[in-house]
């Protein structure tokens, strides 16, 4: 599942929603540049630094590395595994996780006073 929310004026949901449709293509044309990769890199680490330290994060990942007969110590090579990708790795993994005809847009508008 990967989710993209945003909130926004009712009025603008069209406009943005193509908006994101488009970035998401760009995406997997492989438009993005050297600096999007860093970004990338740089917020996967922070995350991990930061979740690491939650008791949430690991029944999670012990779930996750559990019910995919995963090796548990692969835990270990994340930050690894996140310094060696490459803008092609992203824009491979975002044509096969993000294909446009799965796409499901969903709103919700305030209620009428």
């Amino acid at each position: 599942l990967f989710q993209i929310s945003f909130n926004c004026d009712p009025q603008r949901v069209e406009e943005l929603t193509a908006l994101v449709h488009r970035e998401l293509e760009e995406f997997k044309k492989g438009s993005l540049g050297e600096e999007y990769l860093v970004k990338v890199r740089e917020g996967q680490l922070r995350s991990r630094e930061r979740d690491i330290k939650t008791n949430l994060f690991w029944i999670s990942a012990f779930q996750d590395l559990y019910s995919n007969n995963l090796d548990p110590t692969s835990i270990q090579s994340f930050e690894d595994t996140v310094r060696s990708l490459t803008l092609e790795d992203l824009r491979t993994a975002a044509e096969v996780y993000l294909p446009s005809q799965n796409l499901l847009s969903l709103y919700l508008f305030p209620g009428a006073e």
